[in-house]
């Protein structure tokens, strides 16, 4: 798929994107696949469910991807330190894509990073003016963008958190599988179906 986009509708707060999208770039490093991009959306959790996501539930998915897929991730989760609000962060990585892909994919990874690794709240005006200002991104004040994203991701029928979607291929979070159980969530790789989505994307051709 050669210069194809990749666009992943997915929130901030949301751990299994933060997993998913760790993934997607190694992948991409990989197989030496850097010809196509990885555009990341908003996909706002607190619109959808009415609620923001708190770091009470939160906190079991963490425990559950640490102890099975990810236990190199989610260094830096407090839940002390918790977002308000993703809609702020959500719309600087909208209008860093704006200014160009690659500025877009790197403030889309760096906000998360900054949450889940460096326990820094991703909706205080200082964190998110930092960002801004290290990417040469100017911000107006109202996530216009992020909710038109928002909106365009109804359109297309997205599941939730993350939604991928690249030339006609489409899954809903790809790399895990996850069952709830009645002592918390049973998660691992679905490492078949992984394989067949990351061969859709990048081919099976590895550097």
């Amino acid at each position: 798929m050669t210069g194809s986009t990749v666009v992943v509708f997915a929130d901030i707060v949301c751990p299994f994107t933060h997993v998913g999208l760790t993934r997607l770039f190694s992948e991409r490093e990989l197989r030496g696949a850097r010809d196509i991009e990885i555009e990341v959306r908003a996909w706002p959790l607190e619109i959808v469910n009415s609620e923001m996501l708190s770091p009470t539930a939160v906190a079991p998915k963490i425990g559950a991807l640490r102890r099975s897929v990810a236990p190199d991730l989610f260094t830096g989760f407090d839940p002390e330190v918790w977002p308000s609000t993703s809609l702020p962060a959500l719309e600087l990585t909208s209008l860093a894509y704006a200014k160009d892909v690659s500025t877009g994919e790197k403030v889309a990874m760096a906000l998360r990073r900054l949450l889940f690794e460096d326990g820094f709240d991703v909706s205080d005006e200082g964190v998110l003016a930092k960002v801004a200002a290290e990417h040469g991104i100017a911000r107006p004040s109202y996530p216009s963008r992020a909710l038109g994203e928002y909106e365009d991701g109804r359109q297309r029928g997205v599941k939730g958190s993350p939604h991928f979607f690249c030339d006609g291929y489409e899954e809903f979070c790809p790399t895990l599988s996850i069952e709830k159980t009645a002592e918390g969530y049973d998660i691992a790789y679905d490492q078949e179906r992984l394989d067949e989505f990351m061969d859709a994307v990048f081919g099976a051709a590895r550097t």
